[in-house]
Parts: structure tokens; C-alpha cells; sequence
């Protein structure tokens, strides 16, 4: 236990060099503290060891999304990451060729050849959503977040140790934005410490107002140049299985270039 704890020191400061400081911290206005559960902190702690996380510098992963209603054929997709703040995934069907970019927070989309700017509110707590590893690390490292531990829960799929992340707000004029576009939650296997499922809000693009709940679950998980990797995702928007991904290709520490997140 303790040397897992110590590997899991050394990801958390490696993540936390990594991830700029343009999300903001709390602010003389804001009157909540930035309170972390210990049991939760030591979890994840946990989780990222024994996922791997501190060996992971970028990820490329490609496969195929097949959606759940069966209507359109399986299209392509290609995810690429790059330390902790930059991400992107390259989606390609029979009539819809789109990419998804982020960078240190900010990003924009390309559907069919028009490049447009992607909404702050979608992309500031943005995190790569094929490398489950970094889910135990990421949110810790932000110097802006809560960390709730939300106690044992159990489904038909399994147990899991259930933890939340929230940003204390800038002021309380932002509150109910900040907290809504930072909240994540991670599903920890309780015997493996596994990530099984993650849960967020996905954000229309012209109103945050608009969005729904979005849960990712895991499985197939291989060892990759040392990271534990799914090779299986399944995607539900508030509730309702959307598609699922199938990678048949998954690699770690390739050497991608900053230039494919510009």
C-alpha cells in the first residue's frame, strides 16, 4: 500500500506541472474552501497507480463507434491525447466527417470543413475520455477543486467506490456555472480500483442551460507500454445507451505533435 501511494505522489505532481493555470482559482469573492475527503484523495491515489498514470505522456487510439439504435453504419473514429490538457478526437461516418479539439482548455470543432471556436463552458474541464487513467489524476491536480467522496454504490454491473469533483466557484455570481461545468464523477471497480465508468454534463454549444447527463463505462482493459487502456467504451446520454466504441488499435508514448491540437 505505501508504495502504491508514493507512485501515486509522483503522478499527481507530474499531472500537476502539466495543467495550466488559466482555469482559476478561488478568488478573495468566493466563500466556499477547497475541501478534499482524505479517503477519496487516497483512492484515487490508489486508482492511479495501479492504472498506470504516471507513465502516460500522449495516447493515439483508433476503432470503430457503433451506434445503439442501429440506424447508421459504424463510423470511425481516431482519439488522440497528449499530456493532461490537450485532446482530440477525429470522427468519420457515411455522411459526417467532424473533429473535436482541445487545448489547454480551449478548443474548437470542424464538421464537414467549417472550423468554429467550441464554447468555453465545454471545453475548460475538459478531460481525454479513452485514457480513464488520467480521470484519478487530473481533477486532483487542479488547485480549484472539491473532492467529495460519495460512498459505496452498487448497480448490476458491480461495486464501486463512488467520488465527486466540483470547483468552488470565483464568485457568487458564477457559482452555478463553474460548479456545473467542472462537476465529474468517477466510478472506482471496488476490487481492482479500476475506473469502470466515469459521469459529466455534456453542454449544448449556444446554452449551457441545455445538457444532459453523460456516462461512459469501461471494460477490456490491456496493459499498454505500461498504462492500462480500455479497448471497449460504452457511451449513455442521460441514461439512454448512445454508442459504443471498439479500438482496435491503441498505443502510448508515440511522439504525437503539439501541432495536431492547433
Amino acid at each position: 500500500m505505501k508504495r502504491s501511494i508514493l507512485q501515486a505522489s509522483v503522478v499527481l505532481a507530474l499531472a500537476g506541472s502539466a495543467i495550466g493555470q488559466d482555469l482559476g482559482s478561488p478568488t478573495a469573492e468566493s466563500t466556499t474552501q477547497v475541501t478534499r475527503d482524505p479517503q477519496a484523495v487516497a483512492l484515487l491515489m490508489q486508482c492511479a497507480a495501479v492504472m498506470g498514470a504516471a507513465n502516460v505522456l500522449d495516447t493515439y487510439a483508433e476503432g470503430s463507434v457503433t451506434r445503439a439504435d442501429g440506424r447508421e453504419p459504424p463510423g470511425a473514429l481516431i482519439a488522440r491525447s497528449k499530456g493532461t490538457d490537450r485532446m482530440r478526437v477525429d470522427f468519420a461516418a457515411q455522411d459526417c466527417q467532424q473533429t473535436s479539439s482541445v487545448s489547454r482548455g480551449a478548443g474548437y470543432d470542424v464538421r464537414d470543413g467549417k472550423r468554429e471556436r467550441a464554447p468555453l463552458h465545454s471545453t475548460r474541464y475538459q478531460r481525454p475520455e479513452h485514457v480513464p487513467a488520467l480521470a484519478c489524476v487530473i481533477d486532483v491536480a487542479r488547485p480549484n477543486i472539491r473532492i467529495f467522496y460519495e460512498g459505496v454504490e452498487q448497480d448490476r454491473t458491480g461495486t464501486f467506490y463512488h467520488v465527486k469533483f466540483v470547483a468552488v466557484p470565483r464568485s457568487e455570481k458564477t457559482r452555478w456555472v463553474d460548479e456545473v461545468t467542472s462537476e465529474f464523477h468517477v466510478f472506482l471497480d471496488a476490487q481492482t480500483l479500476v475506473v469502470a465508468k466515469t459521469r459529466t454534463f455534456v453542454f449544448a454549444p449556444d446554452a449551457i442551460e441545455n445538457r444532459s447527463t453523460w456516462e461512459v463505462r469501461y471494460s477490456d482493459y490491456r496493459m499498454v507500454n505500461g498504462v492500462l487502456m480500455p479497448f471497449r467504451l460504452e457511451r449513455f446520454d442521460n441514461d439512454q445507451k448512445l454508442d459504443e466504441v471498439v479500438f482496435s488499435n491503441v498505443r502510448v508514448n508515440v511522439g504525437i505533435a503539439d501541432s495536431d491540437f492547433q
